[in-house]
């Protein structure tokens, strides 16, 4: 009995020192791997309607953070303050609400105000098809498109239905004030976004999500 104790320890003994010699360490290349699969085990049509989700999420919110702030500085000092906020904190804030969301979170117009938020050639082509239905008469719809295995595009069209953003963005002399006017071309000399009526397409959220991102908040 005893001999049989003995190596059914000894059995034990030897398992457990190939258990902990076996062990496959997770490389970068492994863990790509089994979040791959991990993405495999959801339907596209799941991640996409999640992407939707998401991206009208963020971008709601920050719609709602730009506003709020363009509505003090209105009313502390006015529409030239305004336009400091923009020129100053407007994308230091976009910035840290991607970080925040984990996303990269863009404007982006045909009629720039900023050089940097000029779209890149997929942006182009959704303002395009999002100016094409305006034209229409089709309301332009969030969507998402796949740029890659590992991200998505949400996009989600900016129009100017306040009349507030017209003393900005509308014809000189009439809602924009030659003060306001003179202010914006110090600031922004290369400025096109001007001449707008409401209604129009001032242009587009542009949201890239990672498909882990989307995975990990579902």
């Amino acid at each position: 009995m005893r001999k049989y104790l003995c190596f059914g320890i000894g059995l034990m003994l030897f398992m457990a020192c190939n258990l902990g010699r076996d062990k496959i360490p997770i490389t970068p290349e492994l863990k790509k791997e089994m979040e791959n699969r991990q993405i495999k085990k959801l339907s596209e049509a799941q991640i996409f309607a999640k992407a939707i989700d998401l991206g009208r999420q963020i971008a709601d919110d920050s719609q709602k953070t730009l506003a709020v702030n363009l509505k003090s500085a209105i009313s502390t000092k006015g529409i030239s303050e305004a336009i400091q906020f923009c020129n100053v904190a407007a994308m230091p804030l976009v910035d840290s609400l991607s970080l925040q969301y984990q996303a990269t979170i863009r404007r982006v117009s045909f009629r720039v105000r900023n050089p940097k938020n000029q779209p890149d050639s997929l942006e182009k082509e959704i303002l395009e098809a999002y100016q094409a239905n305006l034209e229409k008469m089709l309301p332009p719809q969030p969507n998402v498109q796949q740029i890659d295995d590992q991200y998505l595009l949400y996009t989600q069209p900016i129009l100017l239905n306040n009349p507030l953003c017209l003393q900005c963005h509308g014809q000189v002399g009439n809602e924009i004030k030659k003060e306001d006017y003179d202010l914006l071309k110090k600031l922004y000399p290369q400025d096109s976004a001007i001449n707008h009526q409401t209604g129009d397409l001032r242009g587009m959220w542009s949201i890239k999500l990672s498909k882990k991102a989307i995975i990990n908040s579902m």
